[in-house]
């Protein structure tokens, strides 16, 4: 009886320990004057970076703090929405398009079929 009782106490154990590792992955956003960061539970936090970060990708300066409706120029042009989030699947003001993959198309048809030229912009022509 005594044996059991170590087995299931280990085994509770090692399942807290696991449980609890996992969540040491996540982090919180943060606000102050100049903006939005992310900061992880170890401290630190991404810069200089494109990254996903709960199913979301999420674009970061040299300091860390979040683009927000802005063009982030990476190996190709991307835009990140008001809440930080990267657009897909629509058009930026009404003269760019970017495609699922987030990225700005350029010389191109649009799924709606309009033509982008080789800086992304809608021609009319």
């Amino acid at each position: 009886m005594k044996r059991r009782k170590l087995t299931v106490c280990g085994i509770l154990t090692v399942f807290l320990v696991l449980l609890t590792a996992f969540t040491a992955f996540a982090g919180t956003w943060q606000r102050d004057g100049w903006g939005w960061w992310y900061q992880r539970d170890d401290g630190s936090y991404p810069k200089n970076v494109i990254t996903t970060i709960d199913g979301e990708r999420y674009a970061f300066d040299k300091y860390g703090y979040m683009f927000a409706n802005a063009w982030v120029q990476a190996d190709k042009w991307y835009y990140f929405t008001g809440n930080g989030t990267m657009a897909r699947n629509t058009w930026i003001d009404g003269s760019f398009y970017v495609g699922d993959d987030g990225v700005m198309l350029t010389n191109a048809w649009t799924p709606d079929g309009y033509w982008v030229n080789e800086l992304g912009a809608w021609d009319p022509s």
